[in-house]
Parts: structure tokens; sequence; C-alpha cells
């Protein structure tokens, strides 16, 4: 498969390459910080199971992306459906309702090609972003009963890859405007395209995820194109950039971050390595900043991907949602026990035989997550979107 779209996308399917070493640290543990103690260790048998819950309708091949939740009545993903080898696939959105999924109407939107990425900011709003490859970048908004088309300045000639909602009805979305790598913000009012993303080749710079921590502290990541391979991206905005040292080695990507503290975050993603035959699965990454280096952290799971990070109730580390190479029966996460992650596997179902996650999320003000991915290991036929939860005890 193609290794330099499967990191600088958003990490959506398997395919060659080993992983390098992570700025070459060896793990010493995150440092407890300064602002509180230690975080209490769980034990594995007090969390509850992972169950595939319905997500019926979509077109094989269909995949969930992303996920956004606003409440435990109040979430949405999207995708895309009826891809074929032959011809890209069309958008797909589905909403949550608190113990299934239905799809909502996208005929009205006329282009082909995935939703990339999803953000709740309303009972009755939402945004969405994609396709994410050619421009115009279509950037589109749920009023309550359907899917409506945005305009942006400089759409024309911008590609969009993932968006997330702040307070006050601000919008943070990801992009390429004018040659680089950028966010454009929606303060309520208007939109405006921010500082370009200060890394060598802007323009060769992907940002596939985007989160927004606090009113004006929003993180970024993905991945950057070099002469010769592509490294992985995390950066923050707060009025200016702060780009983190490369975070994943040689031909990385980064998907997902969780910002703790200034001295204490975690990014996760894929990355290829140096050398390997063809076919070889990437390897998976699983970093630490303690405010002055990344250092890999030990996981059970050997190659594959980590897809996407989330934190608990109380702000502290909780689930990464993964794809393992050596057990493709069922879906795998990786579990913060106040001390190191452990693997939990998902359930065998003949219904999804070889399940991927492409992403979850926590449902805020409950201790309930969503997953959401496909039914096989590619996203063609006769793939079908699909997803799971759980709930901590």
């Amino acid at each position: 498969m193609e290794r330099r779209r499967f990191v600088a996308g958003a990490l959506g399917a398997a395919a060659g390459g080993v992983l390098a070493g992570a700025a070459g640290q060896a793990w010493a543990g995150p440092r407890t910080p300064a602002h509180g103690p230690a975080p209490t260790a769980r034990a594995a048998s007090a969390l509850a199971g992972w169950s595939a819950v319905p997500a019926p309708g979509s077109v094989p091949g269909a995949q969930l992306y992303k996920v956004a939740a606003l409440g435990p009545r109040h979430a949405w993903a999207v995708g895309e459906e009826a891809l074929t080898t032959g011809a890209p696939g069309r958008p797909l959105a589905m909403r949550w309702d608190g113990s299934r999924w239905s799809r909502t109407d996208v005929s009205s939107l006329t282009f082909s090609g995935r939703l990339n990425s999803v953000a709740c900011d309303g009972p009755a709003s939402a945004w969405a972003v994609g396709p994410p490859d050619t421009p115009p970048g279509r950037l589109l908004r749920w009023n309550g009963t359907a899917w409506r088309p945005v305009g942006y300045p400089g759409g024309d000639n911008a590609v969009l890859w993932a968006v997330a909602a702040g307070s006050g009805g601000q919008v943070w979305i990801t992009g390429r405007h004018a040659g680089a790598a950028r966010l454009l913000h929606w303060n309520g009012t208007r939109f405006r395209w921010l500082d370009p993303l200060p890394v060598p080749s802007p323009e060769a710079a992907t940002l596939s995820s985007v989160l927004v921590r606090s009113q004006g502290d929003v993180w970024v990541t993905g991945s950057r194109s070099t002469e010769s391979a592509w490294l992985g991206i995390v950066a923050r905005w707060d009025g200016a950039w702060t780009v983190f040292p490369d975070a994943g080695g040689i031909r990385s990507g980064i998907s997902g971050v969780l910002p703790l503290a200034d001295d204490d975050v975690w990014a996760v993603g894929a990355g290829f390595g140096i050398g390997g035959p063809p076919g070889k699965p990437p390897g998976s990454i699983l970093v630490h900043w303690d405010g002055t280096a990344w250092t890999s952290a030990p996981k059970d799971i050997g190659p594959g991907v980590l897809t996407s990070i989330t934190a608990d109730e109380q702000g502290r580390p909780a689930w990464i949602s993964a794809w393992d190479f050596w057990d493709q029966k069922r879906t795998a996460y990786l579990r913060w026990d106040g001390t190191t992650w452990q693997v939990v596997r998902g359930p065998e179902s003949t219904a999804a035989p070889s399940p991927y996650l492409s992403d979850l999320t926590r449902v805020p003000g409950t201790a309930t997550y969503l997953s959401v991915g496909r039914t096989g290991a590619t996203a063609y036929p006769p793939s079908e979107a699909y997803g799971e939860t759980t709930t901590d005890a």
C-alpha cells in the first residue's frame, strides 16, 4: 500500500515498514507533574469490556473516520461509503443517540470522497470537513436538520484536514492555504487564517488532527515530508506556534496527542523506520514529553498502529485506540492503569471479521467512551461502518 499517504493522511490503513526509536531516548516514565499527585492505579478487573454497537445502513466499502461527542445522547461520526478500487467513495455522516448510530442524509453534498473530521459545538450544531486530498476543501455545518456548505476565505485553493470546537462557539480547522499548513479560526463571527506552521517546507506538512485543550490553547499533529522521508509533527498554538521536536523517528506520523501539562504530553501514531521488505507492517508509536524531550513508552503491542488517545473524566490518561498486526480478529486498545499502558482486547464478531479503529473519544459528563472504524482490514467492500463502546466501572 502507499506508505506516505498512510502516514500523511491520518493513519487509516496498514502497510510496510518498521518503526525506528523515538528521538533515541530510553523510557524513564512520565514525570509526576507539579500540579498534583500521580494518578491512582486502576485494576484491570474493574474495567467494563468493549462491546460492538450498531452502525447500520452504510454502503460497502465504508468506514467511520472520526468521532466527536457533546453529551450522552449526542455524538457524530463521519467517514465514507461506496468506496471502490476504481473510484472514490461518497460522504457518510452518522449520529449517536445514546444507544445506536443512525445515518443522516448527505444527498445534498455533491462532492465525492470522505468526510475527514467532525466536531460538535451544540445540540443542533456540528462541523465537518473533507475531502482531505485536493482543493477545494469543503467545510460543512449541521443546522439541526441538514448539512450545509459554509464558505471561508480562500476556499477554492485550500484543503482541510481536521476540525475541533472550543468554547464560546469558536472552531479551529487545520488545512493548507497559500502554500502552507496552518489553522483556520472561526471566532463565532468570522474566519481568519493564522500564521503558517513554522517548519521546513510548510507546504509539505499535513496536520491530520486538532485538539482544543482550552480557549486559545490548540494542539495539532500530523507529519511533514522531507527529501528522503517524513517526520511526525506535534505543535501548539496559543497565539504563536510552538513546534515540538520530531516525535516519532524517521518515516513516522503522529495521529493523536493528549496534553495534560507543559511537562506531561502523550502522543501516538505509527512509523516505518528505515529498511524492511515490502509488506512489513508499521510500528506503533507511543511517546511522552516531560518538558525537555520525547521518550518512548513501553507497550505490550508489537507492529501496528495507534490511532488516537483520550483522557478520562478527571483529566487523566485513559484509552488509546489501536490496530494490532498480530491479532486482526478483534480490536485493540491500550489502557492506562496509573503506571503503565496495558493492552485490552475488543470483542470478536463475525460481523466484523477484521475490525480497524480510526478514532475514539470520551462522552463528556460520563465515563463512557465511543470508538469508530470499519469492519474489515481495508475500507473497500465488503467493509462497513463499525463502532464500539465501553463504560469505566
